[in-house]
This record gives structure tokens, sequence and C-alpha cells, in this order.
């Protein structure tokens, strides 16, 4: 017998202005799946796992509706974000294609308050891995969807700011959001 064939993942794509730039944001059935200011990164990392891009109408109905509706969601929460009034994001996250490891990293990002900032190795003793601090970073930078998991708010041990998004976002991005957030590091 031959290899059965795998039904599409489909994504429907939106964009958004923001504050800090425009974003290209990524839905699944399942929720929020990427959200990033550059548009073809993911084309290129997920189009070999069976990942569609596809416009609203051609995908099937249910991936549509709540992909616009998620959608809307996401708008109002960051236009409330921006505004100092939202600081949690509700928007369901589409966690499909993570390993275990990263996902238990990322979980742990969500829990970080506006506001406030960790270290990687923070995270590490957090989840019971206290000397892969470096593997965390790693798992922080692959976070797809910026802002509502926060990795922004992650640091060295140092105190330093350290990178942000594992796409080349870049530090300075980074010094911006968290000092929207009230927390100024040098």
């Amino acid at each position: 017998m031959g290899k059965q064939k795998k039904d599409p993942y489909f994504l429907v794509p939106f964009v958004f202005n923001s504050e800090i730039g425009r974003f290209y944001c990524y839905f699944s059935k399942k929720g929020l799946f990427q959200m990033l200011l550059e548009e073809n990164v993911v084309i290129k990392d997920f189009e070999k796992k069976g990942i569609r891009i596809c416009n609203i109408k051609s995908v099937p109905k249910e991936v549509g509706e709540l992909s616009k509706l998620n959608f809307e969601i996401l708008k109002n929460e960051f236009t409330s974000y921006f505004k100092r009034q939202n600081t949690n994001f509700t928007v369901p996250l589409d966690m499909s294609f993570y390993t275990e490891f990263q996902k238990r990293v990322l979980n742990q990002l969500i829990k970080i308050p506006y506001g406030k900032v960790v270290s990687y190795k923070n995270i590490a003793e957090n989840i019971d891995r206290p000397r892969a601090y470096r593997a965390v970073g790693s798992a922080v930078g692959s976070n797809r969807t910026l802002i509502i998991i926060p990795c922004h708010r992650v640091i060295k041990s140092d105190g330093s700011i350290g990178w942000f998004g594992g796409y080349g976002i870049g530090k300075e991005l980074k010094r911006k959001i968290l000092s929207f957030e009230g927390i100024n590091i040098n």
C-alpha cells in the first residue's frame, strides 16, 4: 500500500497596520498560527509541511468563518493593547508544528505579566530544565506570534536585552515594545 495522502492544512492570511508596523497574520481553524512583521516567512517555512495559504473564499467554510472571527478578536485586542487598555490576549492560538519542548517554553512566556521581564535562565528553571537556557533561547526564537506570546519580555541573565524574533526582527523593536510596556533596558 502507498502512503496515505494527508489533508492540507489551510491558513488564511490577513493584514493589519499597528503602531509598530504592518502585521501579516495567518489563521487556521484552530486559531492564530503566525503573526509577523514580514510577509513571506510563513510560506518558506511551512509550505513543505503540507500547509496551504489560501484566501478566505477558497478554504473550507469552517476555516474561513473561524479565521475571520479570530482575526476580528485579534485586531480588537491589539488596538486595546496599544491604548494600554488590554494586557492579555484571548485570541485562540494554533500551536501545531511546535515540538513539545517549544510548547512548554512558549506556555511559560504566556505567563509573563505585562510590564515584567524574566531571563532565559528563569524560564529554564521554571520548566525544570535549569541548564537548558540556550535551548530555551532557541524555543523563544521559534515563537510565531510576536507580542501575543510575549517573547519580547525575555532578557539575558545579566539584564541586557538579548535578541528578538527568530525571524531576525532585532533588538530595537524589542526595546521599543518593552519601553511601551514601561520597561527601559539599555
